[in-house]
């Protein structure tokens, strides 16, 4: 494997639902507003996010909140039919075995890959 694309803003994957799942039940949790708050996650990091909504909790540890939710939540994240044969099999055996946090290497979307 020379390369492997992840996407975590939806262009490939239809996250919608499974990020709205999560952040529906963070905010059940804490007695946060969910409107608020799903107002604010675009675009930014969920700590960022956090920081702004609840800045009496500790984003670092609300992340690992927001994670475990994640990992409960079950495989929500289909790909949109065009990116489908993108998919490889093994592909949540890859994602496991990506340490955190993830190698230098790892390179956001937003930036240009050379």
């Amino acid at each position: 494997m020379r390369a492997v694309l992840f996407d975590v803003d939806g262009v490939l994957i239809d996250s919608y639902g499974g990020y709205r799942e999560v952040w529906s039940r963070w905010c059940a949790m804490r007695s946060v507003p969910l409107e608020m708050t799903w107002a604010a996650t675009h675009g930014r990091r969920p700590v960022e996010t956090i920081a702004e909504v609840a800045p009496h909790l500790d984003p670092a540890e609300e992340y690992g909140v927001l994670r475990q939710l994640m990992r409960g939540i079950g495989d929500q994240f289909q790909a949109f039919p065009a990116a489908a044969p993108l998919r490889g099999p093994g592909d949540q055996a890859t994602i496991e075995r990506i340490p955190a946090p993830p190698p230098r290497d790892v390179v956001p979307t937003r930036q240009a890959v050379r």
